[in-house]
């Protein structure tokens, strides 16, 4: 998708970094790709944060970790994965995969200001809920 933004990937897979790397050397992307632990690295400053597909790959002490980061790199917002029609969220692995309803305990996060529907067809429809949910990082409880 072509943005006139000044866009920061970071991920914790070097392969993955490497790759977008080199298509951002070649011409087929723009953007910088840095290598980072959400949970752990401080974030560069930014406006919003788009974590597609990432914490419902975390324990619930990852997210809150990660979240705490969030909040830490100056941003007012945050682009999140969440599957608003799930009623209840289990505690994974780190690296594990499970739906999350943020709306629901342990995040309890009020409704998001808008709500992205992506149409996901995946697990023959039972994902047919998969969105992004914008909040402010403000208004997310501690």
């Amino acid at each position: 998708m072509e943005l006139d933004i000044d866009y920061t990937g970071i991920d914790i897979v070097p392969s993955l970094i490497a790759a977008n790397t080199a298509r951002v050397a070649r011409g087929e992307a723009r953007g910088r790709f840095l290598l980072g632990d959400i949970t752990r690295d401080a974030l560069p400053s930014c406006d919003v944060i788009l974590c597609r597909d990432c914490l419902v790959h975390l324990s619930f002490q990852n997210i809150a970790r990660a979240v705490a980061r969030f909040r830490a790199s100056g941003a007012q917002f945050l682009l999140a994965t969440t599957f608003p029609e799930w009623r209840d969220n289990r505690d994974c692995e780190d690296g594990d995969w499970r739906a999350l309803n943020m709306t629901k305990a342990p995040f309890n996060w009020p409704s998001p200001r808008k709500v992205i529907n992506e149409r996901c067809d995946e697990g023959d429809g039972g994902w047919r809920d998969k969105s992004l949910g914008l909040w402010r990082l403000d208004e997310l409880p501690d």
